[in-house]
């Protein structure tokens, strides 16, 4: 009896990660064809502006490239919350438990406080640098 439930949790531990892996495979490939997609419609429409800018007898290094964009810092900013409300609820979790001895919460914390940390590293080089006004 002991083996034929021993065999039933390995074969569903192995289903799931199966299940997984596979749903993984899937989001990165779409994931991957989505930003391909993405770079050619800029790498087109920009390669579309350089042409009509020889027709018009513009210089094309005269053109300001419009698909240069500032690194985003809400993404920092939302994953360094996140990280670090996964840790408080993770303190939580243990505290309602009554086990304090695990520590996983320090992982995603930490996490967390790196991005936060790059957020306002980031925040700070951008209002120093000087604004090109062409």
């Amino acid at each position: 009896m002991f083996l034929i439930c021993a065999f039933d949790n390995v074969s569903l531990v192995w289903g799931t990660l199966i299940f997984v892996a596979v749903y993984m495979l899937v989001l990165a490939a779409i994931i991957v064809w989505y930003r391909r997609s993405l770079n050619e419609t800029r790498y087109r429409l920009q390669a579309e502006l350089y042409a009509k800018a020889i027709e018009k007898g513009q210089n094309p290094s005269d053109i300001p490239n419009i698909f240069v964009s500032k690194p985003r810092l809400d993404r920092y900013l939302a994953a360094g919350i996140t990280f670090i409300a996964m840790g408080v609820g993770s303190v939580f979790v243990d505290w309602y438990r009554e086990d304090l001895t695990d520590s996983i919460w320090l992982f995603p914390t930490t996490i967390g406080g790196g991005f936060l940390l790059v957020y306002f590293i980031v925040k700070r080089q951008l209002k120093r640098e000087p604004v090109d006004k062409k």
